[in-house]
């Protein structure tokens, strides 16, 4: 025996959407009269019972969990639960869908649990999310508690997809960035610059912390053969990073950690540096060639109209030794006035390379 919920039925069931007005009662009824049993709500079965012209929602706890997973392919049920009864709406297959027909008050959206203006909206459907929060422009995340103001901020929201999206600054810019959300664990990062080998000329004697918007290729539109974002933007970027890297080929290769360097902010500081010539500055890892070091200091290049920042493996004035197959002067990860085929972003004229800001 099975303890329901008494269902009126109002219209026909034939050809049209139906409604059902359903209020508390209790009737009993063999288990043997119930054509389907649908999803399990808080420990209790929906189930439909053909009663001739009549149709019930039946909610039974007694019933079997054998029974609980039977499902109902021929109907499908939306319900709300009030504090005084319940309303639902059976639908048809081939008729019109039963969504937006019902207002739904679960209570999930009484305390209103989105932020920053965000709206909610419950979900009827017996499903493990029971709202959902639509965000203003300028909003990510479940509850629209982040900012689009980084590939970090769309990371903490649950993005994991690489690709083009959205930043917002304080005043309201909106430009396109490229994320990397996966090459490395923990870290998303901005695309800042690409270039290919053949465009390197473009790119000579241009430093990240002093250019203009004329300087800035392609500032409003990341891609990978000639790309240099507009100086706003890495500003602002640059206030949501702790770290910059530099990666050859990621359009082809992804991240390969041949041919790659990746420091802190703190200990070497691209938008803020003017000219160093063979300056020491601490890295978490470089690796040219083949030829690596953790943790240890490595020289870089960097002047207006002179250098653009790289560094040169054919000395050895830092911790990091990469003279071992080295070209005269060779110049890696810029520049490339000596330039090396062996290095991964100088072996082609197709070779892109990449500058990235980021963090954790």
């Amino acid at each position: 025996m099975v303890h329901i919920i008494f269902a009126t039925f109002l219209g026909n069931i034939y050809g049209q959407v139906n409604c059902l007005e359903i209020f508390y009662g209790t009737l009993i009824f063999p288990q043997s009269s119930m054509i389907c049993i649908g999803r399990r709500i808080g420990g209790h079965a929906l189930a439909l019972q053909n009663g001739g012209q009549n149709y019930f929602l039946i909610i039974s706890c007694s019933t079997s969990d054998s029974y609980a997973q039977m499902c109902c392919k021929r109907y499908h049920i939306i319900f709300s639960t009030f504090s005084s009864k319940i309303k639902c709406k059976i639908c048809r297959d081939n008729v019109t869908p039963c969504d937006g027909e019902v207002t739904c008050i679960n209570g999930c959206c009484k305390n209103n649990p989105c932020q920053n203006g965000g709206t909610c909206t419950e979900i009827c459907e017996p499903t493990s999310v029971r709202y959902n929060c639509s965000c203003p422009a300028k909003f990510i995340g479940r509850h629209c508690e982040f900012e689009r103001k980084s590939c970090q901020a769309y990371k903490a929201a649950g993005e994991r997809k690489s690709g083009l999206y959205t930043i917002i600054d304080n005043s309201d810019r909106v430009f396109k960035v490229f994320c990397d959300f996966d090459s490395e664990a923990n870290f998303a990062w901005n695309l800042i610059q690409s270039f290919k080998f053949s465009n390197n000329d473009d790119f000579k004697g241009v430093i990240f912390s002093d250019y203009n918007d004329a300087d800035a290729i392609s500032g409003d539109q990341p891609n990978w053969h000639a790309y240099l974002i507009r100086p706003a933007y890495l500003a602002w970027l640059g206030n949501q990073s702790t770290h910059w890297r530099a990666t050859c080929r990621y359009d082809t290769d992804g991240v390969v950690y041949t041919d790659y360097m990746r420091t802190s902010l703190a200990d070497c500081n691209i938008l803020t540096m003017q000219k160093v010539h063979r300056t020491c500055f601490q890295f978490e890892f470089i690796n040219i060639r083949g030829h690596n070091c953790s943790s240890c200091t490595v020289p870089l290049w960097n002047e207006k109209g002179g250098y653009s920042l790289h560094t040169d493996t054919s000395i050895k004035k830092c911790e990091f030794d990469g003279q071992t197959g080295a070209v005269h002067r060779e110049d890696n990860f810029g520049h490339y006035v000596h330039s090396n085929s062996l290095h991964r972003c100088s072996s082609g004229s197709n070779s892109t390379t990449q500058f990235w800001l980021g963090g954790k």
